[in-house]
């Protein structure tokens, strides 16, 4: 990798702060010019959100080209680490990945970037380190059957939909509008996080971000939302919320009921619009119907 204007550098940052300690980082770079090479080196630790330098710009008519880094998580659980490209047109990621307490990430000339595990073998991007984009809540069921989700006036709907990878900036949600309500007074579907907890009578969940939907709903079919969101982190149980106001009927395809309240799926009534609360607490021991529904989350 080669860096060749004043205004340019290479960053680590984390996704969030850490628990006991800072990852170490080591890298060493080549500062050449036309009549010479000078090797050069950075060590240091990562500063959380904060981006850490690990190839400084050159100077004028200079070059410096990175050799080799890595970046070893010395804290106490596993770390989202984003390499970046610094310059005058703003941010670029180069590397993305989350590694365990005890891995590394490491770049080399021949292979380039890469994470590798605490007795120093390489990992293969599988299934769990690359899952599918294109992804469905774990209740919803591979079954043949179809009913439909009543959305009621004033009532708040929440829905797990599983635990995040990483970090996410968007979620994109895919759903069904069987029936479409006439007038709408609003009508929003948010992105909220949580810890979540097997059968528990209420779950609190906390707004990452929302979209309003009253401009899409008015016809029926197939749509597709996409969310902004903030503050998801490695291991956020996520649930998709649709809340509105409304006259007329509003339904969503749905299949399943959570005939278990397992907490998968819960609702709160009084008109608690998603867009102004910052947390909701879902009442999930009642039954109800799952929408169908598919999500992707912000690519890598």
């Amino acid at each position: 990798m080669i860096i060749d204007s004043t205004t340019d550098s290479i960053n680590v940052l984390l996704s969030g702060n850490v628990i006991t300690s800072q990852l170490d980082i080591i890298s060493s770079y080549n500062t050449i010019t036309t009549t010479s090479l000078t090797p050069g080196k950075f060590q240091g630790t990562t500063n959380n959100l904060t981006p850490v330098t690990i190839v400084p710009s050159p100077g004028v008519n200079q070059q410096n080209q990175l050799r080799f880094c890595s970046i070893y998580n010395n804290d106490s659980t596993n770390a989202t680490v984003t390499i970046q490209y610094s310059g005058n047109a703003g941010q670029s990621i180069i590397f993305i990945s989350s590694i365990d307490a005890g891995d590394s990430i490491q770049f080399t000339h021949d292979k380039g970037w890469g994470t590798y595990g605490a007795e120093g073998e390489q990992r293969v991007l599988g299934m769990n380190d690359a899952p599918g984009e294109l992804r469905f809540p774990i209740n919803l069921k591979p079954i043949n059957l179809t009913d439909i989700l009543t959305l009621a006036s004033g009532t708040d709907y929440g829905f797990h939909l599983g635990e995040a990878d990483r970090a996410y900036s968007k979620v994109s949600i895919r759903y069904n509008v069987v029936s479409n309500p006439t007038p709408t007074t609003y009508a929003e579907v948010a992105i909220y996080k949580t810890q979540f907890k097997l059968a528990s009578a209420t779950t609190v969940v906390n707004l990452c971000g929302f979209a309003d939907i009253s401009g899409v709903i008015n016809t029926t079919g197939n749509k597709t939302t996409t969310i902004n969101v903030t503050g998801i982190t490695e291991n956020d149980d996520l649930f998709v919320v649709f809340g509105t106001v409304h006259t007329g009927t509003f339904t969503l395809r749905a299949g399943l009921v959570d005939s278990l309240e397992s907490g998968g799926a819960g609702s709160v009534a009084g008109s608690l619009r998603p867009s102004t609360n910052s947390s909701l607490t879902l009442n999930t021991s009642g039954v109800l119907n799952i929408p169908w529904i598919a999500y992707q989350p912000s690519q890598w």
